[in-house]
């Protein structure tokens, strides 16, 4: 891409602006930097690279410099930094102002430039362009090593891995939750949630169990006395006994196919504690 004037970088709408620049993106690989960036170079600042050991060094002008890569994702910044430092005596590298999320662009200006439209365009300066300051990751916002500062960030690898670790607990957590919105939509379930109140139903299904045993033995026993008072023990085992088969079948299709109960299926477990609530008297008064 040929360089264009400053006459000319002035009139370009954003998004040819941006088609001007050097586009990074934070998944860009090493040698895509350095070939962005020599694109904007005049022809005697020739910038290529070689690779070894898969690491990318820049050779600017003939000369090779080898680059304090980090191989991690800094390393998009590293060599953008070490690039400055090669080419600054003679160009003056600009960020693109709204630069954010996943890509990045750089104006690459000769120093001359550079004056030249502080000068005659400060306004469209402040607007389109910010000075690029080495020394920190425009991704990750860690201070990285470059060019030239080798110990810039001599606590980089324990910043850097504590951060892949957070990035990677994020992402799985992300995932896990999109399959659980993704199930909930396909078959109105979320599995995490069904295994959270697997216990839950096990346990209603074992207290309902229980209840009906002890008001059967209570009705067989005699112990309530009045026929009444009888009728109401064996209606009131029935309820539980009904309400524990129920919770029991709940516990088979949640296991089965993961489905998640409704709202209202809660409350049936609710309305079964009313109805002995309403039996009770009748017990006393059978008693």
């Amino acid at each position: 891409m040929s360089r264009i004037s400053i006459d000319e970088l002035v009139l370009l709408d954003d998004e040819s602006l941006g088609e001007a620049g050097c586009v990074v993106d934070w998944r860009s690989a090493e040698d895509e930097v350095v070939e962005a960036f020599a694109e904007r170079l005049d022809p005697e600042d020739a910038l290529a690279w070689t690779e070894a050991d898969g690491r990318v060094t820049p050779v600017y002008r003939g000369v090779a410099h080898p680059v304090p890569l980090t191989l991690t994702g800094s390393d998009r910044y590293v060599m953008i930094f070490s690039i400055m430092e090669l080419i600054r005596d003679k160009y003056t590298v600009f960020r693109d102002a709204d630069a954010d999320g996943d890509t990045h662009v750089f104006h690459v200006l000769r120093n001359d430039e550079a004056e030249d439209l502080a000068r005659r365009h400060p306004q469209w300066m402040r607007k389109h362009l910010e000075a690029l300051v080495p020394g920190v990751d425009g991704f990750s916002g860690l201070d990285v090593p470059w060019l030239g500062h080798e110990d810039h960030a001599p606590d980089f690898a324990a910043k850097r891995r504590k951060l892949d670790q957070d990035m990677g607990h994020y992402l799985q957590g992300a995932r896990r939750e999109m399959e659980a919105i993704a199930a909930e939509a396909m078959f109105g379930r979320r599995p995490e949630a069904s295994e959270r109140m697997l216990p839950r139903q096990w346990a209603a299904a074992a207290a309902y169990g229980v209840g009906a045993v002890l008001f059967g033995l209570a009705a067989t026993s005699g112990l309530a006395g009045a026929a009444k008072a009888i009728g109401a023990l064996w209606f009131t085992t029935g309820l539980l006994a009904v309400s524990a088969i129920y919770h029991l079948a709940l516990v088979r299709r949640m296991r089965r196919t993961g489905w998640r109960p409704a709202v209202w299926v809660r409350v049936v477990p609710g309305a079964v504690i009313v109805l002995l609530m309403f039996l009770a008297p009748q017990l006393l008064r059978g008693g």
